[in-house]
């Protein structure tokens, strides 16, 4: 006994893991009131630990440090920082309800010197050709209970950064989510190497919007993409049902090499070459899409259109109004 308080240390070994603890108790017969610290390490983590479906973790240093506080239903996890080899991960966080999820908030910051270390830590495949460097992911989660979480994700990895905020709600519908979302980049060939495409887009990257569930289906705000010197933006509602009356969109793109952009995507095929400036809006019916406004502009061809294309067996109703102009009637032929 210490005071109005218990101490207890305990040290020991599993093989080359060291382990320390060092807590404060309330009483000895319940695990109310306590404080800790505890910490960990081992020249080589492999050497002691086996994960299962693996032959064995990563062969590097480990060391482990965390204070810990539990007062009732109130667990303080704090400032907690795990270390293998170059990567690190430090957290810290509060369960107010232990040990029911309910009342949680945790901060995360996760980062290290070459990303593909945790490529081979986790026995992942990555495109051929990507170079190493350094990663960070720093998240900031709340989860008050099952029908609301709120979240703030933020990840960089060699010159891209990602991001994610907003709120997770309506469980299991989740009705009332709303997430704001954001992709930066000096250079889109990393995100060419991703998706493993050859077509090359020079320049830098950026998209940021928004997108909510609601009754109807999805509602996407208005949503912003910049690839190289191309110009993209969508905003709208995509029905539970796309096909179907709830949903409305519109579109604008403008750029020098739509099929480029195209093949990114994984479209191989006919585009006519050149410039491009696309705008569009459509609405859903429940027999068919509206096509309220269609234009379309390359370098030396223009086309417009607008009417009603049916879904129905056989197209009944369908009407199309449509507009084609061209320098070169051979910029539109597929060769």
């Amino acid at each position: 006994p210490v005071g109005d308080r218990h101490r207890v240390d305990i040290s020991g070994n599993v093989g080359e893991l060291e382990i320390d603890a060092r807590a404060r108790l309330a009483a000895l017969d319940m695990f109310d009131g306590i404080d800790m610290d505890l910490s960990a390490a081992a020249p080589n983590l492999a050497a002691v630990v086996k994960l299962p479906g693996r032959q064995q973790v990563p062969s590097r240093a480990f060391t482990l440090a965390s204070k810990l506080s539990l007062s009732g239903r109130r667990l303080e996890i704090g400032d907690t920082r795990v270390d293998l080899g170059d990567i690190h991960l430090d957290a810290s966080g509060v369960m107010s309800q232990f040990p029911n999820p309910e009342g949680t908030n945790l901060d995360l910051n996760f980062e290290g010197e070459n990303y593909l270390e945790l490529v081979n830590m986790f026995e992942l495949s990555a495109p051929e050709g990507l170079k190493p460097g350094p990663f960070e992911v720093r998240a900031d989660l709340d989860y008050s209970n099952l029908d609301r979480q709120t979240l703030s994700v933020g990840a960089k990895l060699v010159g891209l950064s990602a991001s994610v905020n907003g709120s997770i709600a309506g469980y299991p519908s989740f009705v009332g989510t709303r997430l704001g979302y954001r992709l930066a980049g000096r250079d889109a060939v990393l995100l060419q190497q991703w998706f493993s495409r050859s077509t090359r887009i020079e320049g830098a990257v950026e998209l940021e919007g928004e997108i909510s569930r609601i009754a109807a289906g999805l509602e996407i705000g208005s949503t912003r993409l910049r690839l190289g010197q191309s110009r993209a933006e969508l905003s709208g509602t995509v029905g539970n049902e796309p096909l179907r009356r709830d949903t409305a969109l519109a579109l604008r793109f403008e750029g020098p090499d739509l099929a480029g952009i195209a093949a990114l995507a994984g479209y191989n095929g006919f585009l006519p070459a050149g410039s491009a400036a696309i705008d569009v809006i459509v609405q859903g019916r429940d027999d068919g899409i509206q096509v309220e406004k269609l234009e379309l502009g390359f370098d030396r061809s223009q086309a417009m259109a607008t009417g009603f294309v049916s879904l129905q067996p056989g197209m009944p109703g369908s009407r199309v109004d449509l507009s084609v102009s061209t320098e070169e009637v051979t910029d539109l032929v597929p060769p």
